[in-house]
């Protein structure tokens, strides 16, 4: 029996012998990754921190050359992919390792910094800038240069170009006067909206105020925005020593947008009469790769007084409502109205845990909100808890989703009694922002 498998087993043999010497197969071609190198306009540097950190994440998507961005031309989407820090980038621990076509067709790829995962299918990604503590973690990058690729190709070259506006400020005081309680805050500025990769632009843009992130000293501060297409209603506030200014920024006759990938670096010092700052704004020329801005001198007068806790008290009244010191001294009283600055939130259950931090935590309390007589309020004896009620006044006064509303005046209407252990109000009837 077994003899009358030699001759079929000798064919097979010859056969497959054959074929492997008529046709050369070249292994390394059927299982092609993409090898990933991720610069910024030439540079291996972000424009925040000048270097790629161990860790970063970006989202490429692969599709079909020269096809429409559509989810049926994908051939993979939003896959993860990491870098120890050098600008080479591979798939994250639990990401898909994206492989060209074994056909040899050629794709298309896109990209984006930083990662996220809810991209949806409409392919917009959502932009936030509420929040300006960490620069890397907000500062939009895209990329759509690599295409007509295919196994043959070496490398995926991903080119990345910043889509936000970058605001500088470099503050220098009086000689002899340290910079003391310095805030800045853009006010009226585009900080939340959503990123299309189909046509590169931003839509469902919101306006709002960014609270400019500032070094200890006081001296710099920056903050990322979205391109605004005129400056209507966008206004810069530098507050320091207890005097505030204001400089509307729509009457610029050299700057009357925000565009995308450029930087505005104004130089800003005190006039010595104490009534002004001089203000000049000049190009960043120090990072790459943000596009130099035009320059323009502005010169900011009449400096107002930030209350420090001497307010009138007022009546309780909505023409002229309690100042927080009047309120506090009352033990219980119904339908009053209070005026204060929003300037923090409790991380217990008593004003002795105020915290003017509203961005360590994964979640400020929605409930409660802490206002004070000055918006540079330190201490939480000083401050007056109030009771957030459902609807429009916890939506729009809550500081876990309205992060840019510190240092906001705002004026309450409800009923003082107890509160996190002191006088607060515990029942709110009404709100409106300023007094």
């Amino acid at each position: 029996m077994k003899l009358s498998y030699y001759p079929l087993v000798l064919i097979l043999l010859s056969t497959i012998l054959f074929s492997c010497e008529s046709v050369s197969i070249d292994s390394s071609m059927l299982d092609t990754s993409i090898k990933v190198n991720a610069r910024i306009n030439n540079s291996q540097t972000r424009a925040t921190d000048n270097n790629w950190d161990p860790g970063d994440l970006i989202g490429i998507y692969m599709l079909k050359s020269g096809s429409n961005l559509t989810a049926s031309n994908l051939l993979h989407q939003n896959e993860k992919y990491t870098t120890e820090g050098s600008g080479n980038f591979a798939p994250a621990s639990d990401a898909v390792d994206i492989k060209f076509p074994d056909n040899g067709a050629k794709v298309d790829f896109i990209s984006y910094y930083p990662y996220k995962n809810n991209i949806g299918s409409n392919l917009k990604y959502p932009v936030n800038l509420s929040s300006q503590d960490d620069q890397s973690a907000i500062n939009f990058l895209f990329s759509d240069n690599a295409k007509g690729l295919s196994r043959t190709d070496n490398e995926v070259g991903l080119r990345f170009t910043p889509q936000l506006t970058k605001i500088l400020i470099n503050l220098t005081g009086k000689p002899g006067v340290p910079l003391k309680d310095v805030r800045l805050t853009l006010r009226g500025v585009n900080i939340k909206g959503d990123f299309s990769f189909a046509d590169k632009k931003f839509t469902n843009v919101t306006k709002g105020n960014v609270r400019m992130k500032t070094n200890n000293k006081g001296d710099r501060s920056e903050a990322l925005v979205i391109p605004n297409d005129n400056m209507n209603g966008v206004a810069l506030e530098v507050i320091s020593n207890d005097l505030s200014y204001t400089h509307k920024l729509d009457n610029l006759a050299k700057i009357p947008s925000f565009e995308s990938g450029t930087t505005y670096q104004l130089n800003i010092s005190f006039d010595s009469d104490d009534v002004s700052i001089s203000v000049i704004v000049n190009p960043s020329s120090t990072i790459n790769p943000w596009i130099e801005g035009p320059t323009e001198d502005i010169v900011l007068r009449n400096g107002t007084e930030v209350p420090s806790g001497g307010d009138e008290n007022g009546d309780g009244s909505e023409d002229n409502p309690y100042s927080v010191s009047k309120a506090k001294s009352v033990e219980q009283e119904r339908t009053v109205w209070v005026k204060g600055y929003i300037v923090g939130h409790y991380t217990g259950n008593t004003v002795k845990t105020f915290s003017n931090d509203i961005y360590s935590f994964d979640e400020v309390k929605e409930t409660c909100v802490a206002i004070a007589s000055s918006p540079n309020e330190q201490d939480g004896e000083n401050t007056f808890p109030v009771f957030l009620k459902t609807g429009d006044m916890r939506n729009s006064l809550n500081l876990n989703d309205n992060k840019d509303i510190l240092g906001e005046k705002v004026t309450i209407k409800g009923h003082i009694d107890k509160y996190y252990g002191t006088i607060g109000m515990n029942s709110t009837l009404d709100y409106k922002f300023g007094f």
